[in-house]
């Protein structure tokens, strides 16, 4: 019932018992239990439907070569990683799609949670339609193609299927080992910060990264894993823990690692859901073992060292010059060798090494390899021969020099060959150069284009031994014109002497014009110039008039100082040339040395800014720049181009010298730089050997202790700012690329803008990752559009002109990787940019050659350069020029022709010649130069070529005696003959040699008496005329007789010449018919003008007339001398004796001196007997008459003398023949003899 006092609202309390409540209380108790454990109950059952089973997989993308800075340590990481966790280990490296196709394929029920690791190399690529965009590159995949790649987005898709994946999955990824790469071109790897946009935060999928967005992943050095794999093998969330526990523990301990080990910010994130995706991991299966330590193999050092050694030693031959590709894949190739080395791959470092060496192999091959074809010049063959073979053509260039200088200083032998053409007529001037039939019109003149060296009698050291070239056509054009007679005595040593000058000329020609051919630009228009005037001058030097040969020394001084000021122009662009090209090859190693190390001086950025003004004004002369401007001074241009090399080179000094002296304080003994200095300074390929290997060495010690325990790695707080230093490398290289863009002649200011974004980093990141893709994407834009993007094989050349210089440029400073991808080592485009230098410059060679109709050194350089072409051919124009050249002709006509005694004139028509370069032709009468003849112009000493219309001259000839000349037009090698001309056999002068006196006379010139009686002589000359004959230390007088046979007085000049000795010259005067007996004497004396080995010499003379031609007036006499032994003309002797009581009383001796003995001269006879005390004279001449009889009588005053020796002495000789001995018993023996005072032997 209820109560009524109670309050009203409330309702009214029962009484209960103690018991009661306690029921109640225990009720509610357990009531409150139940519902806890339901709940506890329900929530493990939710918690282990998210708890993993060991389901998923480790997938690597093995690294590809062409990204440096990635190590073969990915493999080894989803190794340790798969064989600590469980999961299913894979190599994804057979395509792009291998890699979505495994992870369609992850084992395990759809709805289990799942782990996968994935190392990878992660980029982000950008594209100028959709942004940039995070791919992953497989081993064959092109950075530069897309289509190539594994777009992250797949990945994702992948993972997050629902049909495959319900559940949760967690993805270990290892994919920024890229901050930063020259070789694909990205600059700040956007890939995580691009990765990010991808995780849905409503999806399943948790993404733990190596790092933070602005950070690089690093790897442990020697010990051949990343930091990241080893601490997710090493956690102790596994088993343990859900999957943030994971990201916890490994952020901590690789964010501890990397700040103590590379003063470096690495911090792995979760990305996902974490709330609502996190899950328990399945346990540890094994403790990953500690990591070992291999040793580098003493084998694999000092092939290290000595590929070093090699490498060194290659680039003393600059190699960047001739194979930039193959030099650059040489040094890239043993800087990643040495890294692997440094990493702990043995294995690896030896494949590499192997590499190397094939390729330094192949690239000693390209250094030795010589130019094709014949090359037009000496100094062209010096230029371009190997190293290995440059000495040897500048020893023979040196021989070749001494032999031309020779050939115009010495006297020419008497030539016996007979002119004529070397090489057949060409096609249009075919026929012999004689009468056409019936005598009514002319045969067409042949022309004949002489090869140099191909007019002169074969022999040691002449000039037809001499390899043809563009410095030896002037000496083998002279040869070939003395050949056909056109030179005179008296103006041998002027032509000469100017001839010695323009071969000077030629040399300094041909040195400058084998310069560089990027420098004819410059230096192209004052070669022009030079030129001209040189062939101005030569053509003068064929003139048949002193003067005129003098005058060429005016136009020859002009032309060598055209070319001092083009070697003077060309000496510093050459230089600026060269060091543009070491400083494409070297600053990019440099640059990221400076770009990776915070504390370096920061030089190659104002050193690129100045090569790259240097490099465009190299490129291309000044508006205006020509042979006028250049004759008045080098101008400002050229000024600025010398104090841009001075300062460029100084600058560069000062760099390489810093970096030198920062190698030296690390290599020290005891030096403490950090690994991330020391990793920098080990990317530059010019450490020497020393050094080098002192640096690897203290790398391997800064990181052998950096894998220790897990428990001593320590934790730290996460950091997930992006790092200074990623954004400071990334900028630097940004730099870097843009400098040497500007080096490649390309524009990159409108880049100025994202590089200055992303400076601005820190204050905002994401602006500054699109500011580095916007420019990345720029550089690849600028390098597609000039780099050729066809593979190996296709044929297909890059295009021509200006772009192919910049692509030249470019292709210099790009790391070997990139070129890998885009050519052939041989056929880049510096490959095609020497090509088609050279062969431009090989067929300016040949126009200039043309020009000289020098049309075989032409043809051979149009030869050389021919199997340098790429392409269509672009020789065809210059070829049709040079046998256009062989078919053109002059018409040469003779007209009738006067004659009188000794002298005729002929007269010539000369007409066509259209096409041939202008210049002077002289008029050569061809005959044999041994004979008298002699020929000069009648009128005017030259004919102007091409002719206008038609010409006239005439040739007046001198001859003394009957031959054969043809009438020839000579221009520059060529020869335009008409018809021959037979001259009749006339000498103008006679010219006797005789024997001065009548009488003997001793070798001091004085009279020969016997007892008071001269001894009369013949002349000897009387009987054999061109033969001379003296004794031994005797003398020979002889005097030249001149009779002048014409009616016109005359000023004549006889020269006298022994042997090859110097000619002495003497003027006489003849009246008209007037004989001078006497007109010149001289002596030849034995005992001097005879060798003691070679008893004979030739007297050459000869008479031409004082001034003129100098023509020969009569045959030259050539007299041949011969010393006589003395048994040619004294007998035996013949003893004799008389007794006296039964004794030897007299003894005797009788001497003759036979009458075949052609000296016509007395003999001089001395005798001796021994012992001397043995015998007194009786009586003993001295002289011996040709044909005479002497007896020498002895009396014997020692009757006990046994034996007797009787030696004579003939004209101071002594020979054994004349050396007898007789003993008494002999004489006694001896037949009978008549007294010796029997009148039979009438006395001296």
């Amino acid at each position: 019932m209820a109560n009524t006092l109670s309050p009203p609202g409330r309702r009214p309390s029962a009484r209960r018992s103690k018991v009661d409540r306690s029921r109640r209380i225990l009720s509610g108790s357990a009531a409150s239990a139940a519902t806890l454990l339901l709940l506890w109950l329900l929530a493990a059952a939710l918690l282990d439907r998210h708890r993993g089973g060991g389901a998923g997989l480790a997938l690597v993308v093995d690294a590809p070569d062409s990204v440096v800075d990635v190590l073969p340590t990915i493999v080894a990481d989803a190794g340790l990683v798969s064989g600590a966790v469980g999961l299913t280990e894979g190599n994804a490296s057979s395509d792009a799609g291998d890699l979505i196709r495994r992870l369609e394929s992850i084992p395990g029920d759809a709805s289990s949670p799942k782990v996968v690791f994935l190392s990878a190399v992660g980029l982000s690529t950008p594209d100028a339609d959709r942004g940039s965009e995070p791919f992953f590159l497989p081993p064959g995949g092109d950075p530069d193609d897309p289509a190539s790649l594994v777009p992250a987005r797949e990945v994702i898709a992948a993972l997050t299927d629902p049909d495959r994946n319900s559940g949760p999955t967690l993805l270990i990824l290892d994919a920024s080992q890229v901050d930063s790469d020259r070789g694909t071109g990205i600059f700040a790897n956007s890939f995580l910060h691009r990765l990010e946009d991808l995780i849905d935060d409503d999806g399943n999928l948790l993404v733990l990264t190596s790092c933070a967005p602005g950070q690089v992943s690093w790897t442990a050095d020697p010990h051949g894993r990343s930091v990241f794999a080893d601490c997710v093998a090493r956690s102790d969330a596994w088993g343990r823990g859900y999957a943030s526990d994971l990201h916890r523990d490994v952020s901590s301990r690789v964010a501890a690692w990397a700040r103590l080990h590379r003063d470096a910010i690495q911090t792995p994130i979760l990305l996902g859901n974490a709330r609502r995706n996190d899950f328990g991991l399945p346990p540890l299966r094994e403790v990953p073992p500690d990591p070992s330590l291999p040793e580098v193999p003493d084998e694999l050092r000092g092939r290290l060292r000595a590929a070093w050694e090699a490498h060194l030693k290659l680039g003393e031959s600059l190699p960047y010059r001739i194979s930039p590709v193959r030099w650059r894949q040489c040094r890239d190739g043993l800087l990643r060798a040495d890294r692997l080395v440094r990493a702990g791959r043995v294995a690896e470092a030896g494949t590499a090494l192997d590499r190397v060496e094939a390729i330094a192999a192949a690239l000693g091959r390209r250094l030795e390899e010589t130019p094709p074809g014949p090359l037009p010049s000496f100094a062209m063959r010096i230029a371009l021969a190997p190293p290995g073979r440059q000495e040897a053509v500048e020893r023979q260039w040196e021989e070749a020099a001494q032999v031309i200088r020779t050939s115009f200083r010495d006297e020419p032998p008497p030539s016996t060959a007979t002119p004529g053409p070397s090489t057949p007529a060409s096609p249009a001037a075919t026929g012999p150069a004689t009468d056409s039939p019936g005598g009514g019109e002319p045969a067409e003149a042949v022309a004949v284009a002489d090869r140099p060296g191909a007019a002169s009698a074969a022999g040691p050291g002449s000039i037809s031994d001499l390899p043809p070239s563009a410095e030896g056509l002037l000496a083998a054009r002279y040869a070939q014109f003395v050949a056909m007679g056109g030179e005179a005595d008296d103006l041998r040593p002027i032509r000469r002497e100017r001839l010695l000058q323009a071969f000077d000329v030629a040399i300094a020609a041909e040195r400058v014009a084998a310069s560089d051919g990027r420098l004819l630009p410059w230096i192209g228009p004052i070669l022009a110039e030079g030129d001209r005037r040189r062939l101005e001058g030569q053509d003068l030097l064929f003139a048949s008039d002193p003067e005129t040969i003098r005058s060429a020394r005016g136009p020859l001084d002009e032309a060598k100082a055209r070319y001092d000021e083009a070697a003077a122009l060309a000496g510093p662009l050459s230089e600026a040339i060269g060091l543009l090209q070491r400083l494409a090859d070297e600053l990019p190693y440099y640059g990221e040395w400076e770009a990776s190390d915070p504390s370096s001086s920061r030089r190659v950025d104002a050193l690129l800014a100045r090569a790259a003004e240097l490099a465009a004004l190299v490129g291309s002369p000044p508006p205006g720049w020509n042979a006028g401007v250049i004759s008045g001074g080098t101008g400002a241009t050229l000024e600025r181009v010398r104090q841009l090399v001075r300062a460029v080179r100084g600058e560069y000094d000062a760099l390489t010298r810093a970096f030198r002296a920062l190698v030296d304080r690390s290599a020290r003994p005891g030096s403490s730089t950090p690994w991330r200095r020391l990793d920098a300074m080990l990317r530059v390929p010019t450490i020497p050997v020393g050094p080098r290997m002192a640096l690897v060495d203290a790398s391997l010690a800064v990181d052998r202790p950096t894998l220790p325990a897990p428990e001593d790695y320590g934790r730290s707080p996460a950091d997930a700012a992006p790092e200074a230093s990623f954004w400071d490398r990334a900028i630097g290289l940004a730099r870097l690329e843009l400098g040497l863009l500007r080096l490649s002649g390309i524009a990159v200011d409108d880049l100025r803008g994202d590089l200055e974004r992303a400076e601005a980093w820190a204050n905002s990141p994401d602006r500054a990752f699109d500011a580095m893709d916007a420019l990345s994407l720029a550089v690849r834009r600028h390098r597609d559009a000039l780099l050729d993007r066809k593979r190996p094989g296709d044929g297909e050349p890059v295009d021509p002109g200006p772009e192919l210089l910049r692509a030249d440029w470019l292709a210099r400073t790009l790391p070997a990787a990139t070129l890998q991808r885009r050519f052939d080592p041989e056929d880049g485009p510096s490959d095609h940019r020497s090509a088609r230098d050279r062969v431009d410059h090989l067929a300016w060679q040949a126009r200039r050659l043309a020009d000289d109709l020098a049309l075989d050194l032409a043809g051979e350089a149009l030869d050389a350069a021919g199997p340098l072409e790429r392409g269509p051919s672009r020789l065809a124009d210059d070829r049709a020029a040079i046998d256009g050249l062989r078919s053109l002709a002059l018409r040469v006509e003779n007209r009738d022709a006067g004659t009188e005694p000794g002298r005729t004139a002929v007269g010539l028509t000369v007409s066509g010649g259209d096409g041939l370069p202008e210049g002077k032709a002289v008029v050569v009468l061809k005959h044999d130069p041994s004979g008298s003849l002699r020929a000069r112009p009648g009128d005017e000493p030259f004919l102007d070529v091409p002719v206008t219309g038609s010409a006239g001259r005439s040739v007046e000839i001198d001859f003394a005696e009957a031959t054969d000349a043809t009438p020839t037009v000579y221009y520059r090698g060529l020869r335009f003959e008409g018809r021959p001309v037979a001259i009749p056999d006339v000498e103008q002068v006679s010219l006797a040699i005789r024997q001065r006196f009548g009488f003997a006379v001793d070798r001091n010139g004085a009279e020969i008496t016997v007892r008071g009686r001269r001894i009369e002589v013949r002349d000897q000359f009387l009987e054999h005329p061109d033969k001379g004959f003296l004794h031994p230390n005797s003398r020979l007088d002889y005097r030249l007789e001149l009779t002048n046979r014409t009616p016109d007085p005359m000023s004549v000049i006889v020269s006298r010449q022994w042997q090859d000795g110097p000619s002495k010259e003497a003027r006489v005067e003849l009246s008209p018919g007037e004989t001078l007996p006497e007109a010149v004497a001289d002596s030849i004396f034995s005992n001097l003008d005879f060798g003691p080995k070679q008893p004979t010499g030739t007297l050459t003379v000869q008479v031409r007339e004082v001034g003129g031609l100098g023509r020969t007036l009569c045959k030259p006499r050539r007299v041949d001398f011969r010393v006589l032994k003395p048994e040619e003309y004294i007998a035996d002797p013949v003893p004799h004796f008389q007794f006296k009581g039964g004794q030897y009383a007299r003894v005797g001796l009788l001497v003759t001196h036979l009458d075949t003995d052609p000296t016509t001269v007395p003999a001089q006879v001395t005798l001796a007997i021994q012992p001397l005390l043995s015998v007194d004279q009786v009586q003993a001449p001295l002289w011996i008459e040709r044909g005479s009889t002497a007896m020498y009588i002895y009396s014997i005053v020692r009757p006990d003398v046994e034996s007797l020796k009787f030696e004579l002495t003939i004209d101071g000789v002594t020979d054994e023949r004349f050396i007898k001995e007789y003993t008494i018993q002999k004489l006694k023996e001896a037949p009978p003899a008549p007294p010796i005072d029997d009148p039979r032997f009438p006395r001296p």
